[in-house]
């Protein structure tokens, strides 16, 4: 049997993990990005030791030599003073630029190739499936810094939603402070934070499923969205989006194939992103308290944990109306 030529376009955490998954499995893989090796990557650098760990060691990474701080309590704040606390479920800050820098010092990487399945790995760009209207992204501004408030895991939620302030350990005595919003105005509310190092970018905030592949090309990662609506966290999602892809090219040697069952794995494992969209719709419009929200009780507490917070949305209303 002949095996289908895949190139992937973008080394990020997804098309890294792709890579690597394909080539291991002897998979015709070859894979490119634009940017330096040492590009400082904008991220919060946090996500679930729990559930990261086991993706790493399917392609021989041992995920505790990058991490960083584990958490034990998270503060989550509003700008009304309201102030609750959350014991961990896994969350933990890791050298994501020192384990992506690892992992593609082992590509050596091809621009032009011939390929059956292309994949768009480039995030934000979508540099091969192309830019669509109405999509949603919004502003970062984040700073490394050694002076914080809080020592352990600290957001500050935005009123009516539009995004919050983090406060995330490092190492050293350091710490990543960050702020996303839809609204370009809010990014100012960090520079009251020493600044050892600036960096940002746009974070998209919205599922593409729906056009996350034309011929035979097809997304992974940002570039279809896969970041939570309501954390922004897309380290994990993205991950298990390529994943996803992987389990498809393993299991149909015909892209096309190949691409439909990854389309259908794909809806079935993020639909819910489409649910929690809806409802940070609903916040920001000021429909929060509405009793019919109580549909996203249970996918907003899973999508929490899942990024390593032992979440209780009842503690959090209580606080919340207090």
């Amino acid at each position: 049997m002949i095996l289908m030529r895949i190139s992937i376009k973008g080394l990020g955490i997804s098309g890294l993990y792709l890579y690597e998954r394909l080539k291991q499995s002897g998979f015709d893989v070859t894979a490119f990005d634009v940017r330096r090796r040492d590009f400082y990557i904008p991220c919060a650098y946090a996500t679930n030791f729990n559930l990261m760990k086991p993706f790493m060691s399917r392609i021989g990474i041992d995920f505790d030599n990058y991490v960083l701080f584990r958490s034990e309590t998270i503060t989550m704040s509003g700008e009304n003073g309201s102030e609750i606390e959350f014991p961990s479920a896994g969350l933990v800050t890791f050298d994501r630029n020192g384990l992506q820098r690892d992992m593609m010092n082992r590509i050596e990487m091809e621009t032009e190739t011939k390929a059956d399945l292309v994949v768009d790995a480039t995030g934000i760009s979508r540099s091969y499936l192309g830019r669509i209207n109405g999509d949603l992204t919004y502003y970062t501004k984040e700073y490394l810094t050694d002076h914080v408030i809080h020592r352990d895991f600290y957001f500050l939620f935005l009123n009516r939603g539009v995004g919050y302030l983090w406060e995330f350990p490092l190492d050293r005595g350091h710490f990543h402070v960050g702020i996303g919003s839809i609204r370009r105005d809010d990014l100012n509310r960090i520079d009251r934070y020493n600044r050892i190092r600036i960096t940002g970018r746009r974070i998209r905030m919205k599922p593409l499923f729906e056009v996350a592949s034309i011929g035979n090309i097809v997304g992974i990662g940002e570039s279809v969205g896969t970041v939570s609506p309501l954390t922004g966290e897309g380290i994990l999602p993205s991950i298990e989006s390529a994943e996803l892809l992987y389990q498809a090219i393993s299991d149909k040697s015909d892209p096309n194939e190949a691409i439909r069952l990854y389309l259908k794995k794909l809806n079935t494992s993020f639909s819910h992103y489409y649910k929690l969209s809806d409802f940070v719709r609903k916040v920001q419009t000021g429909k929060l308290l509405r009793p019919s929200n109580i549909r996203y009780a249970s996918l907003i507490t899973k999508d929490m944990k899942h990024f390593g917070i032992d979440f209780s949305l009842g503690k959090a209303v209580r606080a919340l109306i207090q």
